[in-house]
C-alpha cells in the first residue's frame, strides 16, 4: 500500500505538532519582546513528528510505500495519515477535506491526542488513531484494522520492537534546536516512553500515559551512530518526557557514548529533582549542552493544585548552579495563571526566574488540555471553547484569583523583564546574537565560543554566587 504522513506546514503559523505531548504549540508571547522571542522561536525551532519517523521505518520494512509531506498535493496515496493538531485543527480539516476530493478511494484520517479526545471536530474523517501511532501502524500490519473508524491499541509496551525512525525523504536539513543547540544536522532522539510523576496539567500523559518504558542503552547509541553515518547528525535532542526519570538508564547511555567516542551535542528535559551534580558530570562529559527544566512556580501550594512538588528551593538552586558552572544552556519553564495564582504569585515567580537567571526562559499561560486531569477540574471555568485559542499563550480559563487579563499582562512583563536585565544581557546577550547570526549563515558555519563559565562554589545559592 502507499502511504502518506502529512505534518503540514501553514502559511502564517507554525504547528509545532511534535510538542506539548502531540497538541502542538503556536507561540505568541504578550508585548512588543514577547512577539520578538516568538518570531524567533518560530524560526529557529523546527521538530519533526517522531512517531512519523517510526511509522516510516515500520510500514517501509514491510514492503509498504510511504512518502512525508508538508504540503499538498498529496499524490497516489491509499492510505493518508496527517497528524492534527489544538490550535490549528481547522487547517487541517480543510486539508484533509481537499485530498479526499482529489482521492475519493483513499482513507484520509488523523492521528494525534487533540483528536483523539475531540473527535467531533473532525467528522469527515474516514479514521482517528489514539494511543501511540507506532501501536496503531503495529495492529495494521498484523491485520487488525484497515484504518477505518476510531483506531486506540493504546502505548507500545516493548520499545525494542519499535526499528530506528527512518528519516528518509524527510527535510532533515530544516530541522533545528536554538538556541540550546547549535550544531547540525540535527535530529531527535527518544531513550523513554511515558512519566510515573503524572502531573494533573501534562500533554504527555494522554497519549503516553505514565506508563514509564525503555529503549536498551546500547540500542539508543547504535541509533546515533547511524544517525551520523546516514545523516551527518552533529546534534541531537532526547524526546523523552523526563530523560533522567530513571538516572541509572541515563547514565548507561551515557557511559555508551562515552566508550564510543562520540562527538555529539546534545539535549534533553528532565526534572530538578531527577539531577544529582554526579551525574550532570557524567553526561556533560558525554556531550550534554543543554537542558529543559519545567519550574512552573516558584510556590509549591500552587503547584499542588496543579498535581506537582517541586523539589524544594535550595535543591534547584544548587542543581541549576551546577549546570551552569559546567556550561550547560538551561531553558526553564513557567506556568502563569496556575489554579490559585494572584498577582502577587505571579510577580514572585517572574522574580525567581530573574534570580535563576538561566539562558532560556519560557513563560506560558497555564491551558488545560483535554484529557487531563487539569482539563476535568477547570472546564466548568473556561472563557472560551474556541480551541485555536489554546496555545499556551492566551488565557483561556478564569482561575478567579486572577483575571484573564491579569494573566496576559503577567506574561507580557515576564519576557520583558527576564531578558532586557543588564545581568541577562551581560552574561548571555552578545553570545546568543553571534550565535543566531552564524545559525542563519549557509551551511555548518563555525561558532564562537560559549560564554564563560560560572565558577561559583556549588554549595552557595545563586544569590550568594551572584547569578
Amino acid at each position: 500500500m502507499r502511504f502518506a504522513l502529512v505534518d503540514l506546514q501553514l502559511p502564517n503559523r507554525k504547528a509545532n505538532r511534535d510538542h506539548t505531548g502531540g497538541f502542538g504549540s503556536f507561540m505568541q508571547a504578550e508585548g512588543i519582546f514577547g512577539a520578538l522571542v516568538s518570531g524567533l522561536k518560530s524560526r529557529l525551532i523546527n521538530l519533526p513528528v517522531l512517531s512519523f519517523g517510526y511509522t516510516s521505518a515500520m510500514l517501509r520494512d514491510k514492503g509498504h510505500q510511504c512518502r512525508f509531506y508538508t504540503e499538498g498535493p498529496v499524490e497516489g496515496a491509499d492510505v493518508i495519515i496527517i497528524a492534527s493538531s489544538m490550535h490549528s485543527y481547522s487547517y487541517e480539516v480543510a486539508f484533509a477535506k481537499e485530498q479526499k476530493h482529489r482521492h475519493p478511494d483513499a482513507k484520509v484520517g488523523f492521528y494525534g491526542p487533540f483528536a483523539q479526545t475531540k473527535p467531533e471536530f473532525f467528522p469527515d474523517a474516514d479514521f482517528i488513531i489514539g494511543g501511540e501511532l507506532e501501536s496503531a501502524i503495529e495492529a495494521f500490519l498484523a491485520g487488525k484494522h484497515n484504518f477505518s473508524g476510531v483506531l486506540d491499541y493504546g502505548t507500545v509496551q516493548d520499545l525494542t520492537r519499535l526499528p530506528m525512525p527512518d528519516w528518509e525523504g524527510f527535510p532533515v536539513a530544516q530541522y533545528s534546536y536554538f538556541p540550546m543547540l547549535h550544531r547540525r544536522p540535527f535530529l531527535p532522539l527518544q531513550s523513554t516512553r511515558g512519566c510515573s510523576f503524572n502531573c494533573d496539567f501534562c500533554p504527555y500523559m494522554v497519549s503516553q500515559t505514565k506508563l514509564f518504558r525503555r529503549r536498551d542503552p546500547k540500542h539508543v547509541v547504535d541509533e546515533m551512530e547511524r544517525n551520523v553515518r546516514l545523516y551527518g547528525m552533529r546534534s541531537f535532542l532526547f524526546r523523552d518526557i523526563c530523560f533522567t526519570l530513571n538516572k541509572k538508564h541515563a547514565a548507561e547511555i551515557a557511559e555508551e557514548m562515552l566508550r564510543r567516542n562520540l562527538d555529539l551535542e546534545w539535549g534533553c528535559e528532565t526534572r530538578l529533582d531527577c539531577l544529582t551534580v554526579e551525574l550532570i558530570d557524567l553526561l556533560v562529559r558525554a556531550g550534554m549542552r543543554g537542558v529543559n527544566l519545567g519550574i512552573e512556580s516558584v510556590s509549591n501550594d500552587i503547584l499542588k493544585g496543579a498535581g506537582k512538588k517541586n523539589p524544594e528551593i535550595a535543591h534547584q538552586e544548587m542543581i541549576i548552579a551546577a549546570l551552569q558552572a559546567r556550561g550547560v544552556r538551561v531553558n526553564a519553564f513557567y506556568m502563569l495563571g496556575l489554579p490559585g495564582d494572584t498577582v502577587e504569585s505571579m510577580e514572585q515567580t517572574i522574580d525567581y526566574a530573574c534570580k535563576l537567571n538561566t539562558q532560556g526562559a519560557q513563560f506560558c499561560i497555564t491551558t488545560p488540555f483535554p484529557g487531563t486531569p487539569l482539563y476535568e477540574t477547570q472546564k466548568s471555568q473556561l472563557i472560551t471553547t474556541d480551541f485555536t485559542q489554546f496555545t499556551e499563550y492566551k488565557p483561556v480559563v478564569d482561575i478567579g484569583t486572577a483575571t484573564p487579563a491579569d494573566v496576559s499582562r503577567a506574561q507580557a512583563r515576564a519576557y520583558r523583564r527576564f531578558y532586557l536585565r543588564p545581568g541577562w544581557m551581560l552574561r548571555y546577550g552578545l553570545g546568543t546574537l553571534l550565535r543566531l547570526i552564524a545559525n542563519f549563515l549557509p551551511g555548518p558555519a563555525p561558532l564562537p565560543p560559549d560564554p564563560p563559565r560560572n565558577n561559583s562554589p556549588l554549595g552557595k545559592t545563586l544569590s550568594e554566587a551572584g547569578g
